[in-house]
C-alpha cells in the first residue's frame, strides 16, 4: 500500500502492479479525517447543520495532522485552508440579512488566520469591505451592515470557530466599511502613525487577507502602503512590532 496525496494505491503483492486505488473520499464513510475530505463537505453543504457536521472534524484533524508529524508551517496553512473554506460557506448560507445581498462583499480574515499560520486554539478575526451593488442604491449606513453580519458571526461559532472576544469581527462597525470608507481610514492611519491607537488598527488590516472579492479590498491595501507619510508609519509599525 502506497499513501498518495489523494488515497491509498494498493500494489499485488507478488508482482508489485497497480490493482486498485481507495481515495480519501471514498473513505468518508469510515470516518477518515483528511483536510481534502472537510474541504469538500463544507463546498457541498446546503445548510449551517451540515457545514457543522463537516466543521466538526477540524479538531480530530488537527490532532491527527500534528501525531502524523506535519511542520508546524504546514500545518498552520493546512488549518487556515479549512477554517478559510468554512468561513466563505458560512457568508454564503447565513449572508442573507438585508442589506448584504444588495452588497458587493470582500469578507477578509485577519490575524493569524489572515497571516495563514493559526495557533491551534487561535480564534477568528474577521472583517467586510463592501459597496452597494447599484450605483442608484443609497448607501447603508456601517452600523447596519454590521448588525446584518450577526448570524455569520452566530453560524461561525455554531461550527466551532470562535469569533473575537475583543470585537475584532465584522459585526462590530469599526471592522466593517464601505470600500471608500476604509480607504479614507487608512490614509488616516498612515499619516498619524504617531496615535497607538490608529496604528494599531492599521497593523491589523496589514494582516488581513480577502477571502471573496479581492477586488475591493486593493485601496485598502494601497492606502496602507503607498502615499504621504509611509516612511514614519513604517518605521511606527517597526518600533510597534
Amino acid at each position: 500500500e502506497i499513501y498518495t496525496a489523494w488515497g491509498s494505491r494498493y500494489l499485488d503483492g507478488a508482482t508489485g502492479r497497480p490493482i486498485g486505488i481507495a481515495r480519501v473520499v471514498d473513505m468518508v464513510a469510515s470516518e477518515v479525517r483528511h483536510p481534502p475530505v472537510i474541504r469538500a463537505a463544507t463546498g457541498a453543504a446546503t445548510t449551517i447543520d451540515q457545514l457543522h457536521s463537516a466543521a466538526s472534524t477540524l479538531e480530530p484533524t488537527m490532532l491527527e495532522l500534528w501525531d502524523s508529524g506535519v511542520p508546524a508551517d504546514h500545518f498552520g496553512s493546512l488549518v487556515a485552508a479549512i477554517v478559510e473554506a468554512i468561513f466563505e460557506k458560512t457568508a454564503v448560507l447565513a449572508g442573507t440579512t438585508a442589506p448584504l445581498p444588495e452588497l458587493d462583499r470582500a469578507w477578509m480574515l485577519l490575524g493569524s488566520m489572515g497571516r495563514r499560520e493559526p495557533l491551534p486554539n487561535s480564534d477568528v478575526d474577521t472583517a467586510l469591505v463592501w459597496t452597494p451593488l447599484s450605483p442608484d442604491m443609497p448607501v447603508p449606513r456601517r452600523e447596519d451592515v454590521a448588525r446584518a453580519t450577526e448570524p455569520v458571526m452566530a453560524a461561525l461559532e455554531q461550527c466551532g470557530l470562535r469569533t473575537c472576544s475583543e470585537n475584532l469581527n465584522a459585526s462590530f462597525a469599526l471592522f466593517n466599511r464601505s470600500a471608500a470608507e476604509w480607504r479614507e481610514a487608512a490614509e488616516h492611519w498612515r499619516q498619524n502613525s504617531a496615535n497607538p491607537d490608529d496604528l494599531l488598527l492599521a497593523a491589523a488590516m496589514l494582516d488581513a487577507r480577502p477571502i471573496t472579492r479581492p477586488v475591493l479590498a486593493r485601496p485598502l491595501r494601497m492606502a496602507l502602503t503607498t502615499g504621504i507619510g509611509r516612511g514614519e508609519f513604517t518605521r511606527a509599525l517597526t518600533r510597534l512590532s
